[in-house]
Protein backbone atom coordinates (compact mmCIF):
# COMPACT_ATOMS: atom_id res chain seq x y z
CA UNK A 1 0.00 0.00 0.00
CA UNK A 2 1.37 3.41 -0.98
CA UNK A 3 1.70 6.00 1.76
CA UNK A 4 0.45 9.36 0.50
CA UNK A 5 1.24 12.69 2.13
CA UNK A 6 -0.47 16.03 1.60
CA UNK A 7 0.06 19.72 2.14
CA UNK A 8 -1.38 22.99 0.91
CA UNK A 9 0.99 25.05 -1.24
CA UNK A 10 0.65 28.82 -1.54
CA UNK A 11 0.74 30.31 -5.03
CA UNK A 12 -0.02 33.64 -6.71
CA UNK A 13 -3.46 32.14 -7.57
CA UNK A 14 -4.31 30.86 -4.08
CA UNK A 15 -3.64 27.67 -2.16
CA UNK A 16 -3.82 24.24 -3.70
CA UNK A 17 -3.39 20.68 -2.52
CA UNK A 18 -0.25 18.71 -3.31
CA UNK A 19 -0.04 14.94 -2.81
CA UNK A 20 3.24 13.04 -2.69
CA UNK A 21 4.29 9.42 -2.28
CA UNK A 22 7.74 8.09 -1.34
CA UNK A 23 8.54 7.94 -5.09
CA UNK A 24 7.72 11.62 -5.70
CA UNK A 25 4.98 14.06 -6.63
CA UNK A 26 1.62 12.44 -7.38
CA UNK A 27 -0.95 15.22 -7.71
CA UNK A 28 -1.22 19.03 -7.81
CA UNK A 29 -4.74 20.33 -7.35
CA UNK A 30 -6.49 23.39 -8.69
CA UNK A 31 -5.98 26.74 -6.95
CA UNK A 32 -8.65 27.37 -4.34
CA UNK A 33 -9.59 23.69 -4.01
CA UNK A 34 -7.67 22.68 -0.90
CA UNK A 35 -8.49 19.21 0.42
CA UNK A 36 -8.46 15.62 -0.73
CA UNK A 37 -11.74 15.62 -2.66
CA UNK A 38 -10.28 16.74 -6.02
CA UNK A 39 -7.39 14.23 -5.76
CA UNK A 40 -9.67 11.34 -4.85
CA UNK A 41 -11.92 12.08 -7.82
CA UNK A 42 -9.04 12.49 -10.29
CA UNK A 43 -8.25 8.79 -10.76
CA UNK A 44 -10.10 5.58 -9.80
CA UNK A 45 -7.15 4.19 -7.81
CA UNK A 46 -7.36 7.16 -5.41
CA UNK A 47 -11.12 7.14 -4.75
CA UNK A 48 -10.70 5.48 -1.36
CA UNK A 49 -7.11 6.51 -0.67
CA UNK A 50 -6.11 8.58 2.32
CA UNK A 51 -3.24 11.03 2.75
CA UNK A 52 -1.56 12.06 5.98
CA UNK A 53 -0.27 15.58 6.58
CA UNK A 54 3.34 16.11 5.50
CA UNK A 55 5.98 16.89 8.08
CA UNK A 56 6.65 20.60 8.39
CA UNK A 57 10.18 20.13 6.99
CA UNK A 58 8.94 18.34 3.87
CA UNK A 59 6.08 20.83 3.41
CA UNK A 60 8.55 23.74 3.65
CA UNK A 61 10.87 22.11 1.07
CA UNK A 62 7.96 21.51 -1.29
CA UNK A 63 6.74 25.10 -0.86
CA UNK A 64 10.26 26.32 -1.65
CA UNK A 65 10.34 24.24 -4.86
CA UNK A 66 6.97 25.62 -6.00
CA UNK A 67 7.89 29.20 -5.03
CA UNK A 68 11.04 28.97 -7.17
CA UNK A 69 8.84 27.92 -10.08
CA UNK A 70 6.21 30.63 -9.47
CA UNK A 71 8.83 33.39 -9.25
CA UNK A 72 10.60 32.25 -12.41
CA UNK A 73 13.78 31.17 -10.63
CA UNK A 74 13.16 27.62 -12.01
CA UNK A 75 11.38 26.62 -15.22
CA UNK A 76 10.08 23.40 -13.70
CA UNK A 77 9.19 22.34 -10.16
CA UNK A 78 12.32 20.70 -8.83
CA UNK A 79 10.66 17.69 -7.23
CA UNK A 80 10.64 14.09 -8.51
CA UNK A 81 7.49 12.88 -10.26
CA UNK A 82 6.19 9.52 -9.04
CA UNK A 83 6.43 7.00 -11.89
CA UNK A 84 2.81 5.93 -11.36
CA UNK A 85 1.39 9.45 -11.61
CA UNK A 86 -1.57 9.78 -13.90
CA UNK A 87 -2.72 12.49 -16.26
CA UNK A 88 -1.90 13.89 -19.65
CA UNK A 89 1.71 14.74 -20.57
CA UNK A 90 0.89 18.40 -19.88
CA UNK A 91 -0.54 17.55 -16.46
CA UNK A 92 2.55 15.52 -15.63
Amino acid sequence: MTEYLTTAVHSPWGEFTVITAPQGLVFVGSPGRVGLNEWQQFAPQWRTAAAAPMSSDQAAALQKAFTAYFTGAQHTVQWPLAPFSTGTPQQQ
